[in-house]
């Protein structure tokens, strides 16, 4: 026996339904592909790779900065100011910020309230620094000694204190570098700008 379908339109109308509905998926599989899936392959390992550089590279750069600016300070009052350096930076970690519109006595001051256990290497350290900044003779090697003693226990205090985040997110906080950055690019604008005016006097002197 042949059985006759009820409604053949209506057979087609599902069948035709459903086949626009396969090419409407299909075609927004491939749009996402396209736009979201296939980026998205390429930019997840970008993003991980520039992760990974910037936790390395950016604490090798601050340990170099200052491993360098060690190396530099030949003079006892370079040593003593690149010992103050140091101890700033190491201090950050407790929430110490340097106004340098303060004397060295109530930069001290502040820093002794946040390191109560190293008071007394904080003032050691803050009397140095006048002494190389004010003092007519200058420092000598033994005091350059004991500000460079006094920041060791200082950064040693500091990491006694201060907890495991600040301590980690000191030395992934690139600020200091893009800071130096731009102290010599001011600096190297004004020696440009410097010579320049030297340059046009000295062609006024000649001309004239």
């Amino acid at each position: 026996p042949v059985t006759t379908p009820r409604n053949p339109d209506a057979q087609l109308d599902t069948v035709g339904g459903a086949a626009e509905d396969a090419a409407v998926d299909d075609a927004s599989s491939s749009i996402l592909s396209r736009y979201l899936w296939r980026p998205l392959r390429f930019l997840v390992p970008a993003v991980v790779l520039l992760c990974l550089l910037y936790v390395v590279l950016v604490p090798a750069t601050l340990w170099a900065r200052r491993s360098l600016r060690r190396r530099r300070a030949t003079t006892p009052t370079e040593r003593i100011q690149a010992a103050w350096t140091s101890t700033v930076e190491d201090a950050v970690v407790v929430g110490f910020r340097e106004r340098p519109s303060d004397t060295y006595q109530e930069r001290s001051a502040a820093l002794s309230r946040l390191l109560p256990g190293a008071s007394d290497h904080v003032a050691l350290l803050a009397d140095r620094l006048e002494v190389s900044a004010y003092s007519s003779h200058g420092a000598d090697d033994d005091e350059a000694e004991e500000a460079e003693e006094a920041m060791k226990a200082i950064r040693a205090e500091a990491r006694s204190v201060a907890p495991l985040v600040p301590r980690v997110r000191r030395w992934l906080d690139a600020r200091p570098l893009l800071s130096a950055w731009q102290v010599r690019r001011r600096a190297a604008h004004r020696r440009i700008t410097t010579t320049v005016r030297a340059d046009l006097e000295s062609e006024r002197g000649l001309v004239s």
